[in-house]
């Protein structure tokens, strides 16, 4: 291996990726790919799909190359030189080492499917940033802090980010969110958190305690509180049911919402660290090393460190996590088949307890058949769901009744008044308002909160006040509410006509169908404009009735249904789906009418009280003929006008006879044989005499 004959060092929170480029072109090669393989490690490839953008694989083989002492700078590169330590805290510990093992391990040691999201996806920049660079270096280059999802705007100089490759800026509004976020992004960046998912989703538990608005489940509270803040545009969607799922049940949030959700809670990066828990896993670590003939060359950091393989001399970076799920020596790894490499991770991820019978592989997925020695049964499970996602054999999700009474405390003031069986409802009580109510184990689990503060079942007082929420005094209620399948009759005050719906179609948006307006695609576009005060605006229609709308402010988008829309953006109270400023007067709108009433004004304009009304004759601007059809359709069920004759009709009232009928029809008959004529005479003139 020959040193690089051209070497620096990166500049401050430049990324590996940029880096390596402006080596690459300094040595004169065409790709990072050719100088890993003439000066760091022949067959090494610089890029994996996950990792382009941000860093390259063995870095600490590019330091060597460059005389630099890798073990000691190795750590300090990832750390400075990567976004990964920002994001690192909100993924789970498999997710983690999938990372590292990307950026320490040869391909042949890993399993082929080991790979992850990229970490960067598209390359953004700050003109004033740029501007210092070239004053500065002479050259520009690409900063870390500007390529981490939802960063927006520069922390530094709090100006606009663009796209490399549009020139575009990143978002079209440079909001005060927008700067909060950028500032406790970089100190996300800057720290590197030594903790994984669970440990962040325990801090957010919290401080939700600390703050009493877990008290306040489902969160109203802290919805109300949180739609108040500048970080609010993070989270256009409903943030309580990502609180109830995305976050407090399961074990992803985007990186987005959470950092957003993060700064909301703890404001700066030390006060998140101080709710994180303490864990130690540093003895169970130390016995395997021991016990599989390895020492530790560095200092213990659960974050990364460098190991020593006592057989074949050779020094390596990891994770302890990882090294506890099996992913040992990479140059002893190489010589192992998939199934020993498999057996060494079942082994260690299982702690003992698994046995591997045979790797079954179907198209792109691999399944594993392991025999487990607790139950004595025998499971198939897809790989990267037992090396990355926790899945086991069944019999270890049945928790016993002492392990549910602690998950339930754990959950909030709540606490097990009697149980049977994990299978059956468990009557639980909440020791702060004293109500009891029996929910499944697994439901609560997703939702804990008080089913009798809270009741999810409507019922007719309820439901009564979510229409009373949504239109005010426009509608009432006829028929009462009496379940989730029986249409309910409500009366519509503005004409006086009543309709039945189904409760959860009036809750989505439907409304009157005597009123209904018909949109066209720029006339929703321009409503949407107006009733949310430029706040929002459709940037697409797919199919099925939705419409794509994003917030101007943070560019954030949501697929809809066009009544759905409408309803949040009409509604007499706040919307927690689409916030926006309240107009006082609607009646200075411009918001199109209904396609009949438009026909019906057209005919006013053109025909008087005692004229016949030829349909043929209508013709009224963007209106096809069908829909001018449709429209007179509507008008005599109306009873506004009434049908004479084949397209003939006449006001209300009005009254002719049958002579008068029958001139009408003669002289719509002439002037179709006048138009056929016409038409079949142009034909001619334009025919290639010859």
């Amino acid at each position: 291996m020959y040193q690089l004959p051209t070497f620096f060092l990166p500049y401050e929170d430049e990324t590996g990726y940029s880096w390596i480029s402006r080596l690459t072109i300094e040595n004169g090669l065409s790709h990072p790919d050719k100088l890993f393989d003439a000066f760091v490690a022949p067959d090494t490839t610089a890029y994996h799909s996950s990792l382009k953008n941000d860093v390259f694989r063995h870095p600490d083989h590019l330091s060597r190359s460059g005389g630099i002492n890798s073990r000691e700078d190795t750590f300090r590169f990832i750390q400075k030189h990567s976004i990964f330590p920002a994001l690192a805290p909100m993924m789970t510990r498999p997710i983690q080492d999938r990372y590292i093992n990307l950026i320490f391990r040869n391909q042949s040691s890993a399993t082929k499917r080991d790979s992850a999201k990229p970490l960067i996806r598209e390359l953004h920049y700050c003109k004033e940033c740029q501007a210092q660079n070239l004053a500065t270096f002479g050259e520009t280059y690409t900063h870390r802090i500007h390529q981490l999802p939802g960063v927006h705007v520069c922390p530094n100089h709090n100006t606009m980010l663009f796209d490399c490759k549009s020139d575009e800026p990143v978002s079209s509004v440079n909001s005060d969110g927008a700067l909060l976020y950028a500032k406790f992004a970089k100190e996300l960046l800057d720290e590197w958190l030594p903790c994984d998912f669970y440990d962040i989703r325990t801090a957010i538990r919290k401080q939700l305690k600390i703050l009493q608005y877990e008290s306040t489940m489902p969160f109203d509270t802290f919805t109300h509180d949180f739609r108040k803040s500048p970080l609010s545009s993070y989270f256009p969607a409903d943030i309580a049911n990502a609180l109830r799922h995305s976050l407090l049940s399961t074990n992803y949030l985007a990186y987005e919402q959470m950092i957003a959700l993060l700064c909301f809670l703890f404001h700066d990066v030390p006060t998140l660290r101080e709710y994180l828990p303490d864990k130690d896993n540093k003895s169970v670590f130390f016995k395997a090393l021991s016990k599989y003939g390895y020492s530790m060359t560095s200092t213990y950091d659960p974050r990364l460190v460098t190991l020593h393989h006592n057989s074949c001399a050779t020094e390596f970076f990891t994770t302890p996590h990882a090294f506890l799920s099996g992913w040992f020596c990479p140059v002893c790894d190489c010589k192992l088949s998939e199934v020993e490499r498999m057996k060494q991770h079942v082994t260690m991820i299982g702690n003992g307890h698994y046995r591997l019978i045979s790797i079954d592989k179907k198209g792109k997925n691999s399944m594993l058949t392991l025999y487990h020695k607790d139950c004595n049964c025998t499971s198939t499970i897809r790989t990267n769901s037992f090396l990355h996602f926790g899945t086991r054999c069944k019999c270890e999700n049945q928790y016993k009744e002492q392990d549910i009474r602690k998950i339930i405390a754990d959950l909030g003031p709540f606490k097990v008044v009697k149980y049977i069986k994990t299978e059956l409802p468990i009557k639980i009580m909440d020791t702060e308002c004293g109500h009891t109510f029996s929910v499944k184990f697994s439901k609560f689990c997703k939702s804990p909160y008080c089913r009798a503060c809270h009741p999810k079942e409507r019922t007719p007082k309820s439901f009564g006040e979510d229409v009373s929420d949504l239109v005010g005094a426009e509608y009432s209620i006829v028929r009462p509410y009496t379940d989730k399948d029986t249409p309910v009759s409500i009366r519509h005050d503005t004409c006086g006509k009543v309709s039945k719906y189904l409760p959860r179609h009036f809750l989505c948006g439907i409304r009157c169908p005597h009123c209904k307006v018909m949109y066209t695609q720029k006339d929703f576009e321009q409503t949407v404009l107006q009733l949310s005060g430029g706040l929002y605006k459709i940037t697409d229609f797919p199919k099925n009735g939705n419409a794509v709308i994003q917030h101007t402010k943070s560019a954030s988008t949501q697929t809809l249904t066009k009544a759905y829309i409408l309803q949040e953006l009409k509604r007499p109270t706040p919307s927690l789906l689409l916030p926006h400023p309240a107009i006082a007067d609607t009646s200075s709108l411009s918001l199109p009418q209904t396609r009949y009433r438009i026909v019906f004004e057209f005919i006013q304009a053109n025909y008087q009280q005692d004229e016949i009304i030829i349909l043929s004759e209508l013709k009224v601007d963007s209106f096809s003929y069908r829909q001018i059809k449709s429209s007179i359709k509507i008008l005599v069920k109306k009873s506004l006008i009434y049908r004479i004759g084949p397209g003939l009709y006449a006001y209300v009232g009005q009254e002719f006879t049958n002579e008068q009928i029958t001139c009408q029809q003669q002289i719509i008959h002439q002037n179709r044989c006048t138009q056929i004529l016409s038409h079949s005479v142009d034909n001619k003139e334009t025919e290639d005499p010859l």
